[in-house]
């Protein structure tokens, strides 16, 4: 497995400066809120969900070329989202990645199959394609609470690969710490000794007696008490982290870097999602592309 050594933030943390998107809840009873906001949250003090306010976000992102590797193209989304500066974006992704494909380029290999190529997202140290944006998510955490010299703890649930994923992004995180629930009897075997094996003192699982819907709901409960929140300094890596979505835009920006070249017609994915995480980064993308 890959090394659980400490995942410091770079080398040289700056503070971050105010991003230049501005957030808001969906359900419109909080503006103007920065990343390193709603990157410490889970859901609104309304019950909303934490999303760009359109007139603040970009339309473009400027630069992008073929050559380019997955983590160069992640770190130019996440610039204007975040208000870290290019260099750190480029150093935390590139960390995030580096275990990907077993160490090779590209990190999610693109493979022909007839007429259509295939984007392998399973080529992360756990084989789900949560590896993408929880490896970022929690290096993302690490820099900003480095910076601060605050510490957060992660609340997650998982139905099998969130967790695992989560788990194996954090561990040795020096600024984060996460409790992870499972239902008991519905995991892979695979997944649970994923979870339950990983030996680090800021790992905390747990193995319920309910099912999935009944880990969210009592997840919902928690994120939506506002003060328990504060005063434990909580935050979600779920879907329901913008962050995740944020991150998942640059794979598909990415892969249309390297299949423009060689057409001039549009490029179309089909992917599969549950919680639409997947599908609203390929959303994302498209604004952006």
């Amino acid at each position: 497995p890959p090394s659980a050594a400490p995942k410091p933030s770079p080398s040289v943390v700056a503070a971050a400066m105010p991003s230049r998107v501005r957030y808001q809840s969906t359900r419109g009873g909080v503006h103007g809120l920065d990343f390193s906001d709603i990157l410490l949250s889970a859901y609104a003090p309304d019950g909303g969900l934490f999303v760009p306010e359109l007139s603040t976000m970009p339309n473009h992102i400027a630069g992008l070329h073929p050559g380019m590797t997955l983590a160069q193209v992640t770190a130019r989304v996440l610039e204007p989202f975040t208000g870290i500066a290019l260099a750190d974006c480029e150093e935390i992704c590139a960390a995030a990645f580096l275990s990907f494909n077993n160490g090779l380029e590209p990190a999610l290999p693109l493979v022909r199959a007839g007429r259509r190529l295939l984007l392998e997202t399973g080529a992360g140290p756990t084989l789900a394609f949560k590896d993408i944006g929880q490896q970022v998510v929690a290096r993302l955490l690490n820099h900003v609470l480095g910076g601060r010299g605050e510490r957060a703890t992660i609340v997650v649930e998982t139905s099998g690969d969130t967790g695992p994923a989560a788990i194996e992004a954090v561990r040795g995180c020096e600024a984060v710490r996460i409790f992870c629930l499972y239902p008991e009897g519905r995991v892979s075997r695979v997944q649970e000794l994923q979870m339950v094996t990983v030996d680090s003192p800021n790992v905390f699982v747990y193995r319920t007696e309910g099912d999935t819907d009944e880990q969210a709901e009592a997840l919902k409960r928690v994120f939506e008490d506002a003060a328990f929140m504060r005063r434990h300094s909580v935050c979600s890596i779920n879907s329901i982290n913008w962050a995740r979505v944020l991150v998942q835009a640059g794979y598909y920006l990415w892969a249309c870097q390297q299949v423009s070249p060689a057409s001039d017609r549009p490029v179309h994915f089909v992917v599969p999602t549950g919680a639409f995480g997947n599908a609203a980064g390929g959303l994302l993308a498209k604004r952006l592309g």
